[in-house]
């Protein structure tokens, strides 16, 4: 007993600093607490702002593949509308396909991306179904407008209803919002330490498997399928 008293007044500093700094001899055993207490809560906001990075190295690109794709909708909305304007896009076919075959290939692998890691977070599910609900309401506004051109008999002059069109994109927007304050949330949120089922796991790889097809899909039909050349 009086080897291991002399041992530990000897590395007294070492254990000061290892508990926090509190004082081997002489000092209550709540400032050792207190300094363990303050360690743990260091590690945590640590842990947190590790996980709010990570989290936001896959959803961050995500939504800016989303936002970069906004101009090449705005400019189909505008050749469904705009007759003339639809004479230009369906002669310089060609190109507005490539910028979309682009564009959607950057968020096809964005999104393998994210489903992967969402699928494994618990936390992630709300923002997986929130995407899956955009996703869907763009695409369903995207064959709406693409509708006309697919027919050689209605490719320069048909239209779909506009009020539809509009109700579409309105719908779309709003699903945007959704995810843009779902993943808001995600980044944000402390991490989920319950283990998820093998119900919810499967649910969930599921999920991540509809997000990429999604993407394909939006490379393989519409704009990007070479549906719009004359």
């Amino acid at each position: 007993m009086l080897i291991l008293w002399s041992w530990l007044v000897a590395h007294k500093s070492l254990i000061e600093a290892f508990l926090g700094g509190a004082a081997v001899v002489g000092i209550p055993s709540r400032l050792t607490l207190r300094g363990q207490k303050q360690a743990m809560r260091l590690a945590t906001e640590e842990s947190r702002r590790a996980l709010k990075a990570q989290r936001k190295q896959f959803c961050v690109p995500l939504l800016i593949s989303i936002h970069e794709s906004a101009p090449l909708m705005a400019k189909l909305r505008n050749a469904h509308d705009n007759l003339w304007a639809r004479q230009e896009l369906v002669f310089q076919a060609d190109s507005y396909v490539k910028q979309v075959n682009a564009t959607s290939k950057t968020m096809q692998e964005r999104a393998a991306v994210a489903g992967s890691e969402l699928s494994i977070d618990p936390a992630g599910q709300k923002v997986m179904d929130a995407l899956i609900a955009y996703w869907t309401a763009q695409d369903e506004y995207v064959q709406a407008m693409l509708q006309p051109l697919r027919k050689v008999q209605t490719r320069f002059f048909g239209k779909t209803d506009r009020s539809v069109l509009d109700e579409l994109a309105k719908k779309g927007d709003e699903k945007l919002t959704a995810l843009e304050e779902a993943v808001r949330l995600y980044v944000e949120s402390p991490p989920d330490t319950d283990q998820p089922s093998q119900k919810r796991q499967l649910c969930a790889l599921l999920k991540a498997h509809r997000l990429v097809q999604i993407a394909q899909r939006w490379r393989k039909r519409g704009t990007g399928s070479g549906q719009m050349k004359a």
